[in-house]
């Protein structure tokens, strides 16, 4: 397994175990589980891993309160409304940044 191989499979590893102690934590369905020492409850959920096309990948899910639903709805347009508002500043700046190196560049006869 050559540098980069390793890499990905760090990170891949990095990310599932993210999202399975997302589903323990998180999780609204929640799975009873006992033991000799305690009675415990943990999040049930699915996390699949996968390669297509020479890319990995790693889909989770978890079930949640329907109540939580619209409280959720919120927060990911406000995540996705600050991901744009960032991408337009990045673009903005790249385009700037572009417009200035050309300005410098020398010009051809």
């Amino acid at each position: 397994m050559d540098e980069a191989d390793i890499n990905v499979t760090k990170r891949l590893f990095s990310v599932f175990v993210e999202q399975v102690q997302n589903i323990i934590r998180y999780s609204g369905e929640r799975l009873d589980v006992v033991d000799r020492e305690s009675k415990a409850k943990l999040g049930a959920g699915l996390v699949m891993v996968g390669a297509q096309e020479g890319r990995f990948f790693v889909v989770c899910a978890n079930a949640m309160k329907s109540q939580r639903a619209p409280g959720l709805r919120d927060r990911l347009e406000q995540l996705k409304g600050l991901a744009q508002t960032r991408f337009a500043r990045s673009t903005a700046r790249s385009c700037a940044n572009r417009r200035r190196r050309r300005a410098r560049a020398p010009r051809s006869a």
